[in-house]
């Protein structure tokens, strides 16, 4: 198992090699939340944006190093394009969400297959680079009908080119598994902030702040780390 794990973490640094962007995140537990009481871990993130003439390709993937011997114990991947062959303003956009993880009790679960399919835009409002995308969800347990999601994100860079403010908010509808029944509306936004040391480093940090995502849990709940980042 460890030499799978190693294994697993080099093919992920080799592909980290090509892209954009390394991040390694502390994770604050938060005392208030029973459901997220074991936060105390590194979260590692690689991240890749490419844009082409096509449109453009961006994918994720975060490992929570929070097993018995603070080994990786989840991970989650996340690929989307978005196809733009024409002028007109609005591009396809395609995306995939999946994962697994094995918990600290000897069992193992995946996450649900997702894929969401819809029109997307990109823009610029001053020097804050935008983008946006709607959809339908397909989420392959699913029981109770259609899901659609809603995502914006932003960019931007300022005080002369030292301060980073970048994230997304991910609004979408899913299957109420605490309740059994019905439908109910996810929230999700991850502000972050990174002070650029130059254009290879920078220490800084997010804010987790969701409704109705973490399971069990209806009320807001806000997660903040500090981290480092190491762009390629």
């Amino acid at each position: 198992m460890k030499k799978i794990t190693f294994l697993f973490i080099l093919i992920l640094f080799s592909i980290a090699s090509i892209g954009q962007n390394l991040q390694l995140h502390y994770d604050f537990t938060d005392a208030n939340s029973k459901n997220a009481e074991d936060r105390d871990y590194m979260t590692a993130t690689f991240e890749m944006f490419k844009p082409d003439k096509a449109g453009s390709t961006f994918w994720f993937i975060d490992l929570d190093f929070n097993g018995p011997h603070h080994e990786p114990n989840l991970a989650y991947l996340e690929i989307s394009r978005d196809l733009k062959l024409w002028e007109f303003p609005l591009a396809i956009h395609g995306e995939y969400n999946g994962g697994f993880m094995y918990h600290r009790m000897n069992y193992g679960a995946h996450f649900s297959n997702i894929l969401i399919l819809g029109p997307s835009a990109a823009f610029e409002l001053g020097n804050v680079s935008l983008g946006t995308y709607a959809g339908y969800r397909y989420d392959d347990y699913s029981r109770e009908g259609i899901d659609f999601q809603w995502t914006g994100t932003w960019f931007s860079i300022i005080w002369e080119e030292r301060i980073t403010l970048t994230g997304f908010i991910d609004i979408w509808s899913q299957d109420d598994d605490y309740d059994g029944k019905g439908k109910k509306a996810v929230i999700i936004t991850e502000p972050q902030i990174w002070y650029n040391f130059n254009k290879t480093f920078a220490l800084g940090g997010e804010v987790e702040v969701s409704h109705n995502f973490i399971f069990g849990s209806k009320k807001i709940e806000v997660f903040p780390t500090i981290g480092a980042k190491v762009e390629f």
